[in-house]
């Protein structure tokens, strides 16, 4: 018996045993959709700032999204991509937010967003930086990395 037959099985049943089963089959799918969801969301915050770099920059080379990239991954993550992936032995043919949890997902999808905003107000590195550092510490605090809770950080 595979795992969708069962649950054919078990949504035919009745009683607080089976329900828990439901509920509880109900709870993961919704955690999987907000995590498919947040994923695609930070990649298209991630398009928004690339096009803010280019934007802001004549001269804009590869290594400066790579920059902007590893310094949200330092921020979230606790180091760039690249040792991320050495430290948890990830290959470089897995997309690296395949392997991130729902929590590092929605922490980076919300400082691309905010950083994008910074890259077109001209702020340097180290302002940007020192700006996303308190941004990710007041996410952190108030427990909003959860999908759809950026918008009740004070201040936005």
């Amino acid at each position: 018996m595979d795992r969708d037959f069962f649950m054919l099985l078990v949504m035919g049943y009745t009683g607080p045993k089976a329900m828990r089963i439901k509920m509880r089959y109900i709870e993961r799918f919704n955690l999987m959709e907000e995590y498919i969801f947040s994923r695609n969301k930070a990649r298209k915050e991630f398009r928004a700032l690339t096009d803010a770099i280019k934007a802001s920059r004549q001269d804009a080379q590869f290594y400066h999204y790579k920059n902007e990239a590893d310094l949200i991954n330092r921020i979230v993550l606790g180091m760039s991509a690249k040792e991320y992936r050495l430290a948890h032995g990830i290959p470089q043919s897995v997309p690296l937010r395949d392997c991130l949890t729902p929590e590092q997902v929605r922490a980076i999808e919300i400082l691309q967003g905010y950083d994008t905003g910074l890259v077109y107000k001209g702020l340097s590195y180290q302002e940007r930086k020192q700006a996303l550092q308190e941004l990710y510490n007041r996410v952190k605090a108030l427990g909003l990395s959860g999908p759809g809770n950026v918008q009740a950080l004070p201040g936005n």
